[in-house]
């Protein structure tokens, strides 16, 4: 399930119009009964220059929605992201964000999941940190 930001004006620029009230009700109904299937709900954000700054929002949001995960990741311009190239963080940028993910959540640790996917700029920012 994907959720590219705390308001519908977000998420929507990313996934389109009309897009957020769905997934946060998928995200609501996978959630409520969670426990009953034994199922773990998983959300991911792919992050760009719109969004960024909303993660400690998006944080809230995960927590109150009680998911189980939430993995993210920064925006690669190729497949559906070649027409966001813009939305693309700046190296700042990218060190930026990860720190509101580090200060935002009581529960992160680490913000390097897919090391097979980074790029010299992620080794870098994780390198900083």
């Amino acid at each position: 399930m994907a959720l590219d930001g705390a308001s519908p004006q977000t998420h929507e620029y990313y996934r389109g119009k009309g897009t957020y009230t769905k997934v946060i009700s998928v995200i609501s109904e996978l959630t409520k009964d969670k426990e009953k299937y034994g199922l773990r709900v998983v959300v991911g954000t792919t992050l760009g220059k719109s969004n960024y700054k909303e993660v400690p929002e998006i944080v809230r949001l995960m927590d109150k929605l009680n998911v189980d995960y939430w993995v993210y990741g920064a925006l690669i311009p190729i497949g559906r992201g070649k027409f966001f190239e813009e939305e693309c963080l700046t190296p700042k940028e990218l060190l930026d964000c990860y720190k509101l993910i580090l200060n935002s959540s009581k529960f992160a640790v680490s913000y390097t999941h897919l090391r097979a996917h980074e790029t010299s700029l992620h080794l870098v920012c994780r390198l900083l940190l």
